[in-house]
């Protein structure tokens, strides 16, 4: 597993559990606001020193008494290839396992669920899929039914999750949360973030022509089913 960063506590990342946070390397998406661009472009990627799976899992062992999970994202977890034997060792040792991911790769997503590997899975929702290549320009039609798939696939899993998107005004309509929002079965949790301008992957002019907070209040009123939060 190629590692690019490690977080030893976040009492945020994981709903209620006090977790570590693995940061893994590559990404096949280019979205203009990613904010993890060390971790995503291959030249920023070869610059830094892979950090190493024992160590991380020496560290949290020796701190199980504070730590109870792991948040495992990004970059894409789902590109290393030991995700499921790293995912293993860490539940073997009593922890509980959080899967950020923007749903990339179904067939893993699909296996790890079955097998009960994990407790908690946040997926990226990045536009309406007729927009994705708007925010990640030159993004593969093959990538985003393969997104599509594993909203499918984690709408009709029974694991706890939620989805979230990150709010990027250039690009975004009201209409783009409208339609994401009614994909949505009853009762999902849906999570909406300002784009943080300080550091992303492409040199964007900052534009705040939409906020979380009133998008989210709009989504309240249209759809009472679903649990809207912003982040």
């Amino acid at each position: 597993m190629r590692i690019g960063g490690f977080q030893a506590l976040s009492l945020l990342d994981f709903p209620t559990v006090p977790c570590s946070i693995i940061f893994t390397q590559g990404c096949p998406l280019r979205c203009q606001y990613c904010h993890n661009p060390d971790l995503v472009l291959p030249k920023k990627i070869q610059a830094n020193i892979s950090i190493d799976f024992e160590d991380i899992f020496s560290y949290v062992s020796s701190h199980s008494s504070m730590i109870q999970g792991v948040c495992i994202t990004g970059g894409e977890p789902t590109l290393q290839r030991d995700l499921e034997e790293k995912i293993r060792r860490l539940r073997d040792a009593g922890f509980v396992i959080k899967l950020d991911t923007n749903g990339c790769s179904p067939r893993i997503l699909e296996k790890l669920i079955g097998d009960s590997l994990l407790d908690y899975v946040a997926m990226d929702i990045k536009a309406p899929w007729g927009r994705y290549d708007l925010v990640s320009p030159g993004i593969s039609p093959f990538i985003i039914d393969a997104c599509h798939e594993s909203f499918d696939i984690l709408q009709s899993s029974g694991v706890s999750h939620e989805f979230r998107t990150t709010i990027f005004p250039a690009v975004h309509t009201i209409d783009d949360f409208v339609t994401m929002a009614s994909g949505l079965i009853d009762g999902t949790l849906y999570c909406l973030q300002d784009i943080r301008y300080e550091t992303t992957l492409a040199s964007l002019e900052p534009v705040y022509t939409l906020k979380a907070d009133a998008i989210a209040g709009l989504l309240c009123e249209r759809f009472p089913s679903l649990i809207i939060q912003v982040r």
